[in-house]
């Protein structure tokens, strides 16, 4: 199986014979039975009815047929990338101060481990630091992280790197970028599916680190404010996690004249 540049891996034990990500049209059923591998055990009551005569109806019957395939499974083999992708390095529930922290690892990537340091303050605001970090053998190339938002009025601003929502009434929600951090931010196109057969594009924009191979650091704040005008906002890396000694990763964010500090 060769696989998409856009999906740089292979699911060993799978159906699926390709990667290819959607565009343009909505995918149409002989698209989808095209990108499977009908000799695969379990296929067979789909590949009957595939093959049979009337595609319209034999394709929903096709379609059947392969959900319950999914639904019968009982022993999935995972590759060994998702096996060994996540650990949960810290967890602070309740700081004392009404604050939360969250410090998870993804060492899926080759040549990059993911550490993502979340912090929850005052129950309201959110603080991620992203840090890219090298293993024995960095890999080179682009350093990206990418925001989605719900479909409904979005303005991205990339000179000023802030991103929001803009509802008339209501709250809405500001994402701050790091300006001093060396990134660029661009908008970039994503799609959501509200039903079967359907897609529908939604707000998004890709943060891309000046660093071409680890280490490289994003520092983003998730802002919920109500009414005008946009709130004043920094945030200060007081201290980071370093190797397993996550106890000192600090942070501190102003938001307008309050100040608060979690770690």
């Amino acid at each position: 199986m060769t696989p998409h540049p856009q999906f740089p891996f292979t699911l060993s034990g799978s159906p699926y014979r390709d990667h290819f990500e959607m565009r343009g049209a909505p995918l149409q059923p002989d698209d989808l039975f095209e990108t499977l591998d009908l000799t695969y055990p379990g296929l067979e009551t789909v590949r009957a009815a595939v093959e049979a005569g009337d595609r319209a109806f034999n394709h929903a019957q096709a379609a059947q047929a392969l959900l319950d395939y999914f639904r019968a499974r009982r022993s999935v083999a995972w590759p060994a990338w998702v096996e060994r992708a996540g650990r949960l390095l810290r967890w602070v529930e309740d700081d004392g101060r009404g604050n939360s922290a969250l410090i998870v690892q993804n060492d899926s990537y080759p040549g990059l481990i993911h550490r993502r340091a979340v912090f929850f303050i005052q129950r309201r605001y959110f603080v991620l630091i992203d840090d890219a970090l090298p293993t024995e053998t960095p890999a080179g190339g682009a350093i990206d992280l990418h925001f989605q938002f719900a479909p409904g009025p979005v303005v991205i601003d990339p000179p000023a790197r802030t991103a929001r929502t803009a509802y008339t009434d209501g709250v809405n929600l500001l994402v701050w970028i790091d300006p001093r951090a060396p990134v660029t931010m661009e908008i970039e196109e994503a799609w959501f599916s509200p039903e079967h057969n359907q897609k529908e594009p939604m707000p998004a924009f890709r943060l891309r680190h000046a660093a071409t191979q680890p280490p490289a650091r994003f520092v983003t704040a998730l802002i919920p404010w109500q009414d005008a005008p946009l709130p004043a906002v920094s945030v200060t890396v007081l201290e980071t996690a370093t190797g397993d000694d996550f106890a000192g990763a600090r942070a501190q964010l102003r938001v307008n004249e309050a100040l608060f500090e979690v770690g």
